[in-house]
């Protein structure tokens, strides 16, 4: 796979922003997204499945 640099950089972040409003949505506090910026994508996936894990729990 041979994908340029700053293509796949952004990819990376549109991902995160995606789960950054998709955490902020489901229950994240807005001062919250600050520290989410922080995190990599793979703890904020991280993050995301835990959430979804524990929705499908309290089903």
């Amino acid at each position: 796979m041979n994908v340029p640099q700053g293509q796949l950089r952004r990819a990376v972040e549109s991902r995160k922003q995606f789960l950054i409003q998709k955490l902020l949505h489901h229950g994240f506090m807005m001062q919250e997204q600050r520290l989410l910026q922080e995190f990599t994508l793979s703890e904020l996936e991280r993050e995301w499945n835990s959430m979804q894990a524990q929705d499908h729990v309290s089903l």
